[in-house]
Order: structure tokens, then C-alpha cells, then sequence
């Protein structure tokens, strides 16, 4: 179980963004120190539960649902069958480019409003 763990984790790739996402040493940092307590036979999953990742903008990160997708993966086969297959996302991932914060066009048509000036020396 662990061997397939480690290389579960070893070969994940993630997709980088310049958003809200993951500072990647610090992800790098925390998939070492899992493939070194995998390596010698130890539990993880209290690991991953305890491991909270700042979150950075404005520089390269990871993108969150990829590395939360990965340590859910690894968690789950860790502590369920060693050869159970690892688990499909249970939510579909969030629209890439998607940024819930900025506002929405609106849908209907708007009206313009004209200043005094603008009414004055416009043609209708």
C-alpha cells in the first residue's frame, strides 16, 4: 500500500494558477514530509487532516482543487483497502478562470441616462 501511495504522490502533477491557489514550496514541503512518513510505514491521515495551506494571490500557485483532490485520494487509500481504487471527485471542479467574487453582467438591457448638458446638445 504505501509503495503505490508514494508514487501516487510522486507523480502528481498540478495546475499552476495566478490566483487564489496553494504556494507550491509549501505543498512540496508537505508531499516530502508524507512520502518520508509513508516510507517508513506510518499513518498520514491525521497529517493531512491537521495540514492547513495559506492560500497566496497575485503569484504562481497551485491550483487548491487539484492538491485537495490529491490528499483527499491519498487519505481515503490509507486509511480504506490498500487496493480499493482511489475515490472520483464527489463535486465537479469549480470552472477554471472562474472567480465567484466579481460581479455578473446584467441580463437585461439598461437604459442610459443623460446628464442636462448631454440632453441639451444631442439629437434624439
Amino acid at each position: 500500500m504505501n509503495e503505490d501511495l508514494v508514487a501516487t504522490i510522486t507523480h502528481a502533477r498540478f495546475t499552476s494558477v495566478v490566483q487564489q491557489g496553494y504556494v507550491m514550496g509549501d505543498v512540496d514541503d508537505f508531499l516530502d514530509r508524507l512520502v518520508a512518513h509513508l516510507s517508513v510505514g506510518a499513518s498520514v491521515r491525521d497529517m493531512i487532516e491537521a495540514n492547513h495551506f495559506p492560500v497566496a494571490s497575485w503569484t504562481e500557485t497551485y491550483d487548491r482543487y487539484d492538491v485537495d483532490l490529491l490528499l483527499s485520494q491519498v487519505k481515503h487509500k490509507a486509511q480504506v483497502d490498500p487496493d480499493a481504487p482511489l475515490p472520483a471527485p464527489e463535486v465537479a471542479p469549480p470552472a477554471r478562470g472562474a472567480m465567484p467574487h466579481v460581479p455578473q453582467p446584467r441580463a437585461e438591457a439598461m437604459t442610459q441616462k443623460k446628464g442636462l448638458l448631454a440632453r441639451i446638445f444631442t439629437a434624439d
